[in-house]
């Protein structure tokens, strides 16, 4: 009788385990810290404090600003809405005068480097954004 009470525990702990979402983007997942930005116009800033999340379908910048993720290695889009991509320079966003529309914002990167805990990221505008796992 102990041994069929113990397998039903053993077998209701597994299928409970699994169960748990697992991130489908690999070391990608997680938060990272900002630790330098350079932009387009040759200006570079350190560490800001600022951050970005990234789990399955969502990224975050500072836990505030949420964004649709699209993740093809070694390609990200994030889509926000809602937002005024002027207000994200300090994630390294960088916007022309052509880029008034606030109601959608699609936010394009290039990976170029990820390994362990460390990413750097660029972005088609010219930034270059440099994060450390957190």
């Amino acid at each position: 009788m102990k041994k069929i009470i113990y397998l039903i525990v053993l077998l209701i702990s597994i299928s409970l385990c699994s169960c748990v979402k697992t991130p489908l983007i690999g070391d990608l997942a997680g938060r990272w810290r900002i630790e330098s930005i350079k932009y387009p116009d040759g200006t570079e800033k350190g560490r800001t404090g600022n951050f970005y999340s990234f789990y399955r379908d969502l990224a975050q910048l500072n836990r505030k600003v949420v964004a649709v993720m699209d993740y093809e290695k070694p390609d990200i889009k994030l889509e926000f809405r809602n937002v005024n991509p002027a207000d994200l320079y300090l994630w390294g966003i960088t916007v022309t005068k052509e880029d008034v529309d606030t109601a959608h914002w699609y936010q394009q990167y290039h990976i170029d480097h990820l390994k362990g805990s460390s990413l750097i990221m660029s972005t088609p505008q010219g930034a270059t954004i440099t994060l450390n796992k957190f």
